[in-house]
C-alpha cells in the first residue's frame, strides 16, 4: 500500500488504477449472476480512499442479486401453489401435496441462504470501511432496505434474514456513532487550544462550507428510517405477535438510530419521544407487543442518553406509572426502565422510599423482574405516596407552582387509571370477572383513595359496581380513605373531615346492617401497616381522644345510640391491643400519646356508665349489657400497657385500676341480683381532658354531630324498636344483639376474665363465687 502511494509521485491517477485494477481479484470488473463474488473484493474495494464509483458496480451487482433472490423465493411458492391448483395430484402418480411443499420449503430455505450469505459479506466489509459516507452510499445502492419491508413476518426464515439486516444496520449505526462523538472530542480538542482567539473570516467561511457538507450526510441516514419505520409499524401493530427475537432486533436498532440522530444533531429527542411526532412510539398502534416493548425502548433510551430523560422526564415517570398496572403477562421490561430512572435521576421525587434495596458502595439496586413482580404493589404504593407528599412540600416551599403540579399528577393518574380501566375490559369474559387482576385493581383503588384523593378523585367506574367489582369487605373503600386522613388528622380541618366521615359511615353501616364490615374496615386502617408508623399513630391519637369517645358515652343511654356505635365498641380491643407495639418508653411524647388515648377512652367509658348506678333496671337492657361487655373486653386489654408504662416511668397505679375493678365488682353482683357491696368511684375527673385543646374542640364538635343526626335521622319506640329516616325513607333497624340472657351471660364471662387479666397484672388473690379480693397495690 506504502508502494501505491508512493507511484502517486512518479505516474498518472488513470495509470495506477489501470494497474490496480490487473492485480486485485476479479480485476474483470464484470459481475455475471454465475460468478461468485470473493468477500475480499469487496472489503477491499471499501477499505480503499479512491471515490465511490468505483465501489459503486458492488452495490448494483448486490442489488440485482437480491432483487432475482426474493423473485426466486416468490417463484417456488407460487409453482408450487400452480402444480397442486392444476390437477396434477390426482393419485395417478407417487407425488403428493406434502412433497411438493417439502420440495417448496427446501428451494425457498436456498434462497433465503443465498441472502444471508449475501448480508454477512457486507457485515464484513462493512468492518474494512475507509469512509462511512461512502459507506451509506453504498447500502442505498444496494437496495438492501428493501428487505425490512419483506411481508409474512410469521415466516420464521423471512424473520431470520430481517434480523441479520438490522444486525447490519446496528453495525453500520455503531461506526456512525463512534466517528461522530470521535469528531466532537478532537472538535473540542482544537477549540481549547484557539480558546482566546478571535476566529478569522476564512474560518466563517470553513464553517458555513462545513455545515452545507454536514447536511446531506444526516440527510442521508434517511434511508434508514423509512423502512425501518414501516418494520416497527408492521411488527409491533401486527395482530399476531411476532418472534420477540425479532421485536428486540427492532427495539435496538431503532433506538441505536434515535441515538445517532441526536449525536450527530440531524433530530432532537423530542422527534422520538413527543406524543405529537409522528415517528413517536405512541404513534405505533396500540397492542400488546406494543405496550410491552415501551418499557424497554425508553430503558434504552435514558441508558444511552440521560438528556433524553431529562428533556422528557415526565413522559418517563408516566410510561413507567402506566407499565406496572399491565396484567401479569406483559411484565416484562418494567424492572429495566425503573432501574434506568433511579439510575439517571437520583433525586426524581416519585422515586423516595422505593421498596428495593440500594447498595451504599456500589450503587446498584435490587431492581430484577422477579423482585418487581414481588413488590409491584408496594412500588406503586410508594409512587403514589410520594405524589402526596410532593405536591404537600410544593405547597409549603413554592405555593405559586402548587396547580402546575396538580395538574401534572392529575393528567398523570387519569391516565393511570384509564390503562387499569382498558386493562379490566380486554380481560372480561361475560357478566363476571373474578381473579388476581381484579383484586389487584382492587387495592390499587384503595392506595388511590389513601393517597391521592385531595389530587384526582377516583373514576366512577371503579366505584360503581355494575361496572366494577368491588372488594366483598370493604366495598366503599373506607380502609384508603381512613389512610388518606393519616398523614393530616392533627390538623383541625382535616380532623373535622374524619370526625363526619366516621360519623356518615358508622350511621350507614347500621341503617344497612354491614356493622362487621366497618368493624374490620376500622380495625384494618389502625392496627395494620397500612400507613406508615408516624401517620397510624397520628391517626389513632385523634379517633382515640376525640371522636370514638363521644360514641362510647353515648352507647349506654339508648338503643340507636348503641346501634351507630357497635362497631366502634367492637373494634375499640384490637386497637387498644396493638397500641403497645408503636410505645417508645424512652420518649416522653410517645408515652403521653398512649397515655392520653387510655385516658380519653376510660373516662368516655365512666361518663357512659355513671348513671347505671342509679337503678338495677338499667341491666335489664340488651344494649347496656352489650356496651359493658365491650367496655370491661378494652380495658382488661389496657391494663398490662397502663402497668408497664407507670412501672417505667416510676409513677403511680392509675386510678382507673381500682374504678374498674369496683366496677367489675358492682356489675357482677347487679347480674347476681345482689345488693351492690360498693358503688364504683371514679377518683379522678372524667369529665375534664388531658389532651389539649384542640382534642377538646373537636371532641365536642363530634358530640354535637352525633346528638344532632340522632335527633333528625333516628328513633326508638316504647318497644326498643329502632328506625332510621324520615318520611316514606323511613325504615326499622335490626339489632345485632342477643337476648338479655344471652348477653347477661356474656357480661358475666367478661368480667371473669377482666378480673382474671387483673390477678395476671397486678398479683395474685383470693377467687370466691361472689367477692374478689386481689392484693393490689393500688395508690388511688
Amino acid at each position: 500500500m506504502l508502494g501505491l502511494y508512493g507511484m502517486r509521485k512518479s505516474y498518472a491517477e488513470k495509470k495506477i488504477r489501470s494497474f490496480v485494477f490487473r492485480t486485485i481479484p476479479n480485476h474483470g470488473r464484470s459481475y455475471p449472476k454465475d460468478q461468485p463474488l470473493d468477500e475480499e473484493s469487496l472489503a477491499y474495494q471499501l477499505s480503499t480512499a479512491e471515490l465511490y464509483e468505483a465501489a459503486k458496480p458492488f452495490a448494483l451487482w448486490h442489488k440485482d442479486i437480491m432483487h432475482q433472490t426474493l423473485k426466486q423465493y416468490r417463484l417456488a411458492k407460487s409453482e408450487a401453489d400452480d402444480y397442486i391448483k392444476s390437477g396434477a395430484l390426482d393419485g395417478t402418480t407417487d407425488v403428493s401435496t406434502v412433497m411438493v411443499r417439502q420440495t417448496m420449503e427446501r428451494n425457498q430455505e436456498q434462497v433465503i441462504a443465498t441472502l444471508r450469505d449475501c448480508i454477512q459479506g457486507m457485515q464484513k466489509a462493512m468492518q474494512s470501511a475507509a469512509d462511512q459516507t461512502t459507506l451509506g452510499v453504498f447500502l442505498v445502492n444496494s437496495d438492501v432496505m428493501q428487505l425490512l419491508e419483506l411481508p409474512h413476518l410469521e415466516d420464521g426464515r423471512l424473520v431470520n434474514v430481517i434480523r441479520d439486516v438490522l444486525a447490519l444496520l446496528q453495525k453500520f449505526l455503531r461506526l456512525q456513532k463512534s466517528t461522530t462523538t470521535h469528531k466532537e472530542s478532537q472538535t473540542a480538542s482544537e477549540d481549547s487550544q484557539d480558546y482566546g482567539d478571535f476566529p478569522d473570516m476564512d474560518d466563517l467561511d470553513d464553517l458555513e462550507q462545513h455545515n452545507d457538507i454536514a447536511a446531506p450526510q444526516h440527510k442521508g441516514l434517511d434511508f434508514i428510517q423509512s423502512p425501518l419505520w414501516h418494520l416497527l409499524s408492521n411488527a409491533f401493530g401486527a395482530e399476531m405477535s411476532p418472534d420477540d427475537n425479532l421485536l428486540l432486533d427492532c427495539v435496538d436498532t431503532w433506538s441505536l438510530f434515535a441515538q445517532v440522530q441526536v449525536t450527530t444533531g440531524a433530530r432532537s429527542w423530542s422527534y422520538f419521544l413527543d406524543s405529537f411526532s409522528q415517528k413517536s412510539w405512541q404513534q405505533l398502534r396500540q397492542t400488546e407487543q406494543s405496550r410491552k416493548f415501551a418499557p424497554y425502548f425508553l430503558a434504552r433510551l435514558a441508558d444511552s442518553d440521560r438528556m433524553a430523560y431529562e428533556h422528557h422526564q415526565h413522559d418517563f415517570n408516566n410510561a413507567l406509572l402506566l407499565s406496572l398496572v399491565d396484567r401479569e403477562s406483559m411484565l416484562r421490561f418494567q424492572h429495566r426502565l425503573l432501574h434506568a430512572i433511579v439510575t439517571v435521576d437520583k433525586a426524581n421525587p416519585l422515586m423516595k422510599n422505593l421498596p428495593f434495596f440500594c447498595d451504599p458502595i456500589s450503587g446498584n439496586w435490587d431492581i430484577t423482574s422477579d423482585t418487581l413482580r414481588s413488590r409491584r404493589l408496594a412500588l406503586i404504593s410508594s409512587i403514589l405516596s410520594n405524589m402526596r407528599d410532593e405536591l404537600h412540600l410544593t405547597a409549603v416551599e413554592s405555593m405559586a407552582q402548587v396547580s402546575e403540579v396538580r395538574r401534572a399528577y392529575t393528567t398523570m393518574l387519569q391516565e393511570f387509571m384509564m390503562r387499569m380501566k382498558g386493562n379490566y375490559l380486554q380481560l372480561q369474559q361475560g357478566a363476571t370477572v373474578t381473579g388476581a387482576y381484579v383484586d389487584f385493581v382492587q387495592k390499587i383503588v384503595q392506595f388511590l383513595k389513601q393517597y391521592t384523593g385531595d389530587i384526582c378523585p377516583v373514576i366512577p367506574f371503579f366505584t360503581d359496581s355494575v361496572a366494577f367489582p368491588l372488594p366483598s369487605k370493604d366495598p366503599t373503600y373506607v380502609v384508603g380513605r381512613l389512610c388518606g386522613y393519616a398523614p393530616k388528622a392533627m390538623e383541625p380541618g382535616t380532623s373535622k373531615q374524619l370526625s363526619v366521615f366516621i360519623q356518615t359511615v358508622a350511621q350507614q353501616a347500621a341503617a344497612d346492617h354491614q356493622q362487621q364490615y366497618l368493624v374490620t374496615q376500622l380495625t384494618t386502617a389502625v392496627c395494620s401497616n397500612e400507613t406508615p408508623a408516624a401517620d397510624r399513630t397520628a391517626l389513632r391519637s385523634v379517633l382515640l381522644q376525640s371522636i370514638f369517645p363521644s360514641y362510647l358515652e353515648r352507647s349506654f343511654s339508648t338503643g340507636a345510640a348503641f346501634l351507630i356505635a357497635n362497631p366502634i365498641l367492637q373494634c375499640l380491643r384490637p386497637i387498644l391491643d396493638t397500641m403497645i407495639f408503636d410505645l417508645r418508653i424512652t420518649r416522653p411524647d410517645s408515652v403521653s400519646t398512649i397515655m392520653n388515648s387510655i385516658i380519653a377512652v376510660a373516662h368516655a367509658f365512666i361518663r357512659g356508665t355513671e348513671h347505671l348506678t342509679d337503678s338495677p333496671t338499667h341491666f335489664k337492657q340488651p344494649y347496656v349489657l352489650a356496651a359493658s361487655t365491650y367496655m370491661l373486653g378494652a380495658m382488661g386489654v389496657i391494663l398490662p400497657v397502663l402497668e408497664y408504662i407507670c412501672s417505667q416511668t416510676g409513677t403511680k397505679t392509675h386510678p382507673l385500676v381500682a374504678y374498674m375493678r369496683d366496677f367489675s365488682m358492682f356489675v357482677m353482683e347487679r347480674l347476681r341480683d345482689m345488693e351492690p357491696q360498693t358503688i364504683p368511684d371514679y377518683e379522678g375527673d372524667a369529665h375534664t381532658t388531658t389532651a389539649g385543646e384542640q382534642h377538646s374542640h373537636l371532641l365536642a364538635f363530634c358530640r354535637r354531630g352525633l346528638e344532632d343526626s340522632l335527633k333528625a335521622n333516628w328513633s326508638e319506640d316504647a318497644t326498643g324498636t329502632v328506625h332510621f329516616g324520615q318520611g316514606h325513607a323511613r325504615k326499622e333497624v335490626v339489632f345485632d344483639i342477643g337476648s338479655v340472657e344471652e348477653e347477661r351471660e356474656r357480661l358475666l364471662a367478661a368480667v371473669e376474665a377482666f378480673q382474671s387479666a387483673l390477678c395476671s397484672v397486678y398479683g395474685e388473690g383470693d377467687y370466691h363465687e361472689n367477692t374478689v379480693d386481689l392484693a393490689y397495690h393500688v395508690v388511688v
